[in-house]
């Protein structure tokens, strides 16, 4: 994968993830860098490379974010950020 095809894959991971900042809170920043590369559909490997960080370090991420947003994997993941974030309503 060129470095060019990889960040358009990333500014399109951070557009989906930051279109839900409600589920972004829920995470440290190094987890919502992986989180946005993840939902690029890059996988754990690629993330360990681009950020310069151990596969190791990269898969304790992926579970803390899978754990924090209360999905199992990666299909999970992707759903949830599919699913706009309800508006509360008013007088209720």
């Amino acid at each position: 994968m060129t470095d060019e095809s990889m960040d358009a894959l990333t500014r399109q991971g951070a557009a989906i993830a930051g279109a839900r900042p409600d589920l972004l809170a829920k995470l440290s920043p190094a987890q919502a860098r992986v989180l946005e590369l993840l939902l690029a559909g890059i996988t754990e490997p690629q993330v360990a490379a681009r950020i310069d960080r151990s596969r190791h370090t990269v898969h304790d991420h992926t579970k803390a974010i899978y754990s924090a947003l209360g999905v199992s994997n990666r299909v999970q993941l992707v759903l949830l950020f599919s699913v706009p974030a309800r508006q509360p309503v008013a007088g209720v």
